[in-house]
């Protein structure tokens, strides 16, 4: 009897520890959920702030960045590496031009400039730009009543002047006055009195108008220009209306730059 009642207070006494340790741990556990939880809605709330922050950054970007590429033969870019099923391209059948999923071939030709074979970029249709998240429809665009069959020269003060959505554009160069023709000099490219480019470092310009149309299905005006120089510099530029800063009617939002065949 005696022993029965020293093992009573013992017994209770370990049952009492016990439930403490289990009261215990299970508020740990609960703290260390409730503590996760906290961790995963903040962890959420910076991503979602950084992801706001991106997203306004871009807006607000200064520099805008397609990539895109023309039919050409490339030295140092590998246009297999940029390409694939998810761009579109600009192509021109008969009289029309379309806005389509691009359709390309890529093969390797000998090159004499570098004394190696080059990458060469094809369009299996009559293409003008491949082009990467383009932000339109796909069908039928409209372009410039310009012959791109023809090579189409900008040239410093002479005049590119055509037709787009009812409206005439003027496309011309201006070349900054040297008094030593032998001197490179800075070059501006004006669209309807507006500066849209600028090239420095020029000795000879005589730039290419590669494509004139509606390219980001905006309804307006769009231009891929090659500003290449008499050094076989191959520096071709994609204008958007879509991306355009107020009171100008393009912006710059990409560039190609590589070598010509010399």
């Amino acid at each position: 009897m005696r022993i029965a009642l020293l093992i009573f207070p013992l017994l209770v006494f370990s049952l009492l520890f016990s439930c403490s340790d289990m009261k215990s741990a299970k508020s740990d556990q609960e703290i260390s959920v409730s503590s996760k939880d906290n961790a995963d809605s903040m962890e959420t709330d910076t991503m979602e702030s950084n992801r706001n922050h991106l997203h306004v950054s871009s807006q607000n970007s200064k520099s805008l960045n397609y990539k895109f590429l023309v039919p050409a033969h490339y030295h140092y870019i590998n246009p297999g590496r940029m390409i694939d099923s998810s761009w579109v391209e600009i192509y021109q059948k008969g009289k029309k031009f379309y806005r389509a999923k691009a359709q390309y071939t890529l093969k390797r030709r000998w090159s004499d400039y570098i004394g190696d074979t080059a990458n060469v970029l094809y369009g299996k249709r009559k293409a003008f730009l491949f082009v990467n998240h383009l932000p339109a429809k796909l069908g039928e665009i409209e372009a410039a009543n310009l012959n791109f069959d023809e090579y189409i020269t900008l040239r410093p003060n002479e005049v590119c002047s055509f037709m787009f959505g009812g409206k005439r554009y003027n496309l011309e160069i201006k070349k900054e006055k040297k008094k030593d023709d032998s001197v490179p000099f800075t070059c501006f490219t004006l669209l309807n009195g507006k500066q849209i480019a600028k090239r420095t470092k020029v000795f000879e310009a005589a730039f290419e108008l590669l494509f004139a149309g509606d390219i980001d299905g905006d309804g307006k005006l769009d231009l891929v220009i090659d500003f290449r120089s008499d050094t076989g510099e191959f520096k071709v530029v994609l204008f958007l209306s879509s991306c355009a800063l107020p009171g100008q009617p393009v912006r710059q939002v990409g560039e190609i730059d590589d070598q010509y065949d010399c």
